[in-house]
């Protein structure tokens, strides 16, 4: 049951965010099972923006001008999403908002805007259509990440709506939280673990991140499967235009690869862009 300060929200007719507690935010729990291969969620960009770096002067004013075109409804959701800035670093841009701007309505604005263009890192994904093209989904904002996942790389139109779409690939029961993976699929857990706290602020849980025999197993894949140039010759990127057979023998050896198994293990997902 949901509190009044932290409501459920229906994602779809499979899966809502539930509240999970004060250190874990929203997360995506499954309202029905969900069969492998079945979609979970499909969502549309809010805003979508062209950067190299989203925190660049550039890219903040263009987030905050998308944003201010909002209706409220969507804005009052964006304000609502997690927002992760470094200690330090949030410290040293009040300190520069402190000396430059006197004016204590400047200095909020500033402050206001700085932190949505931080939201925007948190929690937009790449799109395909370009190395630089990143885009906010609501619904889509809302999964919480596991390494042990299986994920393809993003795909969508540049001139279209950005779409993301999530698909099961593994039979997920009634009442368990879906996971994906935020990026750092191949490293090993101590790179993951250091990317994810710098790039996300946690550390990971999930179970090839505690330290043990299955974490040290899955390192283990993961040197085998980075060593494997023939696989990353034929399989770097899965195409949107593939068909459903290619994606599931993609899977399949991915899964091989890294000795995931359906039986046991994280929720999993694919999401496409």
């Amino acid at each position: 049951m949901s509190g009044s300060n932290n409501p459920n929200i229906r994602l779809s007719d499979s899966c809502e965010a539930r509240h999970l507690g004060p250190d874990r935010g929203y997360g995506v729990i499954a309202t029905k099972d969900i069969s492998s291969g079945r979609v979970i969620l499909r969502d549309e960009a809010i805003i979508k923006v062209d950067a190299e770096n989203l925190m660049s002067g550039a890219a903040q004013r263009e987030i905050n001008r998308r944003y201010n075109l909002l209706p409220a409804a969507q804005k009052q959701k964006y304000d609502a999403l997690h927002c992760f800035i470094r200690d330090e670093e949030w410290a040293a841009v009040q300190e520069k908002a402190q000396r430059i701007m006197p004016d204590a309505r400047i200095r909020a604005d500033y402050l206001a805007d700085y932190r949505r263009a931080c939201t925007f890192a948190t929690n937009s994904f790449g799109l395909a259509t370009s190395r630089t093209q990143s885009a906010i989904f609501l619904d889509a904002a809302r999964f919480n990440h596991a390494c042990y996942d299986v994920q393809l790389p993003r795909k969508g139109g540049a001139e279209k709506a950005a779409r993301w779409e999530a698909y099961a690939v593994r039979d997920i029961e009634e009442g368990e939280e879906i996971t994906l993976n935020y990026y750092y699929r191949t490293e090993l857990r101590a790179e993951r673990q250091a990317n994810l706290l710098y790039c996300w602020g946690f550390a990971c849980t999930c179970d090839v991140c505690v330290p043990g025999p299955r974490s040290a197993q899955h390192d283990a894949n993961l040197r085998n499967l980075n060593s494997d140039s023939s696989f990353w010759g034929k399989n770097h990127h899965v195409s949107r235009w593939f068909t459903k057979e290619d994606i599931a023998s993609y899977v399949e050896r991915l899964e091989e690869r890294l000795g995931l198994s359906r039986a046991v293990g994280d929720q999993d997902l694919i999401w496409v862009t």
